[in-house]
């Protein structure tokens, strides 16, 4: 029996009769449709990465490109792909997060998101579907990551999503990390939302040398963007909002030990140049990507745990 066929077997044989579950396979990737009487929502074990989570009655939240391959080994374009233990570019993270690594051609964004998971449990009642996986790394076989780290993340369906990414150090050594839930949100249209919550916050601009800049009033975007909020303070309250006219819609988000926000969304030339998205994508997306990078990145002592958790609030206006 092939590896694919074994996975699809064991989802079958320990989920496959629990009310609101469904096992699929896309190409040659598994995944698992979870839904109650509130939400849905689909989760691939590549990656542990959720693609699609909607509340009955309402349109998507998050969005995911039609051009997705679906090819192991290949992140999903769109959903909460996992971006851990570096973000972005490895030369862009902290020193104590570069001097752990010894390959030169790291991949951007870590190796999380290619990662098998297990799926360890589902618990599924009338309004709340909560979906456990997990991996381990062993330090003498991953040659990206040289510490034992155990990883868990809990994921709840239901009259929100909640998202919780726990980090145990399972190693001899301290280890530091940065990570990042690159959230890409489903829109109606470039042009008809703005995120409040973010006013005379510092941010780093990607685009221009890294430099410091001060954000005026809500972001709108009419261009490509690339920044880094490193302290969002407004998070805690819950005043971080995507607000979307064109649906009449609020997505409040909300975080614990997440502290970072990076804004991304490519615009037009930079769609243009991107695997598993198409030219005009950029125009139903938006990346808020709740992290901690930059001075924001985390040191776990040995059997030490950290958990990340995001929240995604649904109000309609």
């Amino acid at each position: 029996m092939s590896d694919l066929a074994s996975t699809l077997h064991d989802l079958y044989q320990r989920f496959g009769e629990l009310p609101g579950v469904q096992i699929e396979i896309h190409k040659n990737l598994p995944a698992v449709t979870v839904s109650n009487d509130l939400s849905t929502a689909t989760v691939f074990l590549q990656g542990a990465q959720i693609s699609h989570f909607e509340r009955h009655g309402q349109k998507p939240v998050l969005f995911l490109s039609e051009a997705n391959t679906y090819e192991e080994g290949k992140p999903l374009r769109g959903g909460i792909p996992l971006c851990w233990p570096w973000f972005g570019n490895l030369d862009k993270n902290p020193d104590i997060i570069q001097t752990q690594i010894s390959q030169t051609d790291a991949p951007a964004h870590g190796f999380l998101r290619n990662l098998a998971w297990q799926l360890k449990t589902i618990q599924a009642e009338q309004t709340e579907t909560q979906l456990l996986l997990t991996t381990n790394i062993d330090a003498n076989s991953n040659s990206l990551w040289p510490f034992a780290t155990e990883l868990q993340l809990q994921i709840t369906v239901g009259k929100t999503l909640t998202v919780a990414l726990s980090v145990k150090n399972c190693d001899t050594r301290d280890f530091h990390y940065s990570l990042a839930m690159h959230t890409y949100f489903q829109i109606s249209d470039i042009h008809q939302v703005s995120v409040d919550g973010l006013d005379e916050e510092k941010y780093f601009d990607a685009l221009d040398q890294w430099q410091l800049k001060t954000q005026a009033g809500p972001l709108q975007v009419s261009e490509e963007v690339d920044r880094v909020y490193e302290n969002v303070s407004s998070q805690a309250t819950g005043e971080l909002k995507l607000n979307d006219k064109g649906i009449s819609r609020n997505l409040f988000i909300l975080t614990k030990n997440l502290p970072s926000l990076v804004t991304w969304n490519p615009w037009l030339d930079k769609s243009k140049t991107l695997s598993q998205f198409y030219d005009n994508d950029f125009n139903q997306m938006l990346c808020l990507e709740s992290a901690a990078v930059k001075d924001n990145c985390v040191t776990l002592a040995p059997e030490e745990t950290q958990t990340h958790t995001l929240e995604i609030i649904e109000l309609n206006i």
